[in-house]
């Protein structure tokens, strides 16, 4: 009996062993090929919040993101590139999700097949692509994978520390991702939980609210932490309601794309968030061959799936479907649809119960079981591959907007007097680069033609996203414009400046 004790544990610690060489080469390779060229507005505000950090001056932009930017802070000691201390910052909480998510996968199946799990979801492709940028994503996602294990586990107990740990982990998140707001219906769902087995253990119907009022406070204690320290940035409350609702009506409005939509943009919308940002984008980073293995993977789901029992799956299961599925019509409704980023906890969902699906013992034929781990074995080094591949790829890319940079320098040269270049948010990363040229962010074409006049005969430039801004307010331009130069980089990167097109304008 002893021997076959060792004998499991000795299995263990090789399948844990093995869990982590995987873990440690996939953020090695990471790490080695992390870009180091914030090529975004928000990629930019992040890393100059880092140096200094001002609301005011969008270092970042609203809401400031306090928790991501403190930990790249402490991390920009000992790293000296600010957006390479944002990445490194990321990586670690990435990596400590391993325990939360192991935990989860522990509830449903076995404790090889749980670190299999683990190694699956981290080597998910389109992580590889997050976690090289200087963006909060990755670190908001791996304060996800505790929020939920801590939301299982104070299903399971009514203790003190377990019910308030989801609490304080989600003031956390929202600390690091505002836009992950949706998820906080688990707590809620937590809170009638708690309420109803407070009911059935007897407690008064005094005790039960004062328990359920006592676990809003805590709640919103966790919050104020962060958001008190933003208001004193801001100067006070006032200037900070300002922010705030200057964020939330061009989140809804311009960003999120809502206002005075119709039933038809809707469904565009909702075709564009599941087919292109969540299955080509997210799940398969646009590699055929991926998408093929996930259709293979629904496929067996679908015709074995009379052999799970669907109907008794546990309460923590219930509670994960409805967070996914609020998060779902939030990024469908309020979120910028231009970029698959905002559907990340999706990806990470999908792939997580697809896994265990594939992995629980529930089928009763051999072949189904060895089927179901082989196809997860199979996403799993399908996704590590391609991983490898595109996050190398990605360091090694000049983004679009860089290479806008340096053919307005050469225009510049080229010119007897000062340019003048127009952009959308292409302006952001050209101050940040210190282009020695004159650039300026452009709203309307009423405006623009007054400075072009006034700014007779220095040579004007306009990029392709203002231009398309002036052709939405009426104007008609074709004749007054010359294409100087269009710029590519990988839609995958940057889904919204991949391509960036200068004209030259002239007068008339």
């Amino acid at each position: 009996m002893i021997n076959i004790l060792n004998k499991i544990r000795l299995n263990q610690y090789i399948q844990l062993l093995a869990c982590i060489g995987f873990l440690m080469f996939i953020y090695s390779w990471r790490w080695i090929y992390t870009s180091h060229l914030p090529s975004t507005w928000d990629q930019v505000d992040f890393v100059l919040a880092v140096d200094q950090f001002d609301l005011l001056a969008m270092q970042p932009h609203f809401p400031g993101y306090p928790y991501y930017i403190l930990g790249g802070i402490i991390v920009h000691r000992w790293i000296s590139d600010p957006a390479a201390a944002l990445s490194a910052f990321s990586f670690i909480v990435m990596i400590s999700s391993v325990v939360p998510l192991f935990g989860l996968a522990r509830r449903y199946t076995t404790y090889a097949k749980s670190l299999l799990i683990v190694a699956a979801v981290h080597a998910t492709a389109y992580l590889w692509i997050l976690s090289a940028e200087p963006m909060a994503e990755t670190s908001a996602l791996a304060l996800l994978c505790w929020y939920w294990w801590s939301l299982a586990r104070a299903g399971d107990s009514a203790s003190f520390a377990r019910q308030i740990m989801p609490l304080f982990i989600f003031g956390l998140i929202m600390g690091v991702r505002l836009s992950y707001l949706a998820f906080g219906i688990g707590i809620i769902l937590l809170w009638g939980y708690d309420y109803l087995r407070a009911r059935k253990a007897g407690y008064r119907l005094r005790k039960r609210i004062f328990r359920l009022v006592g676990w809003i406070t805590w709640a919103v204690l966790f919050q104020l932490v962060w958001l008190v320290g933003l208001i004193m940035s801001a100067g006070n409350i006032s200037g900070f309601i300002q922010m705030a609702m200057a964020f939330t009506g061009g989140h809804f409005n311009e960003w999120g794309g809502t206002a005075s939509i119709s039933v038809i943009d809707l469904i565009q919308r909702l075709f564009i968030l599941l087919v292109h940002n969540l299955m080509w984008t997210g799940l398969a980073v646009q590699y055929s061959s991926l998408v093929m293995l996930l259709l293979v993977i629904l496929c067996f789901i679908l015709f074995r799936s009379h052999k799970l029992d669907w109907a008794h799956s546990d309460m923590f299961t219930r509670w994960f479907m409805v967070m996914g599925i609020s998060y779902l019509i939030f990024a469908w409704l309020a979120q910028n649809i231009d970029k698959p980023r905002h559907i990340a906890p999706l990806i990470i969902m999908v792939i997580g119960l697809l896994c265990i699906i594939l992995t629980r013992n529930a089928y009763e034929k051999l072949w189904e079981r060895y089927t179901g781990l082989s196809l997860v074995l199979l996403l799993l080094m399908t996704q590590a591959l391609i991983g490898t591949i595109i996050v190398k790829q990605q360091s090694e890319q000049i983004p679009a907007v860089y290479q806008l940079a340096d053919r307005l320098e050469q225009l510049q040269i080229e010119s007897d007097q000062p340019i003048m270049v127009y952009t959308w948010e292409e302006t952001r990363v050209l101050e940040f680069l210190q282009a020695e040229y004159d650039h300026k962010r452009i709203y309307t074409y009423t405006f623009f033609l007054e400075e072009a006049r006034a700014l007779k005969p220095r040579r004007i430039f306009i990029t392709g996203q203002a231009l398309d801004g002036f052709i939405l307010q009426g104007a008609r331009v074709d004749s007054q414009l010359r294409l100087i130069d269009t710029f590519h980089s990988d839609s995958r990167f940057d889904p919204v400046y991949a391509e960036i097109r200068l004209y030259e304008w002239f007068y008339q």
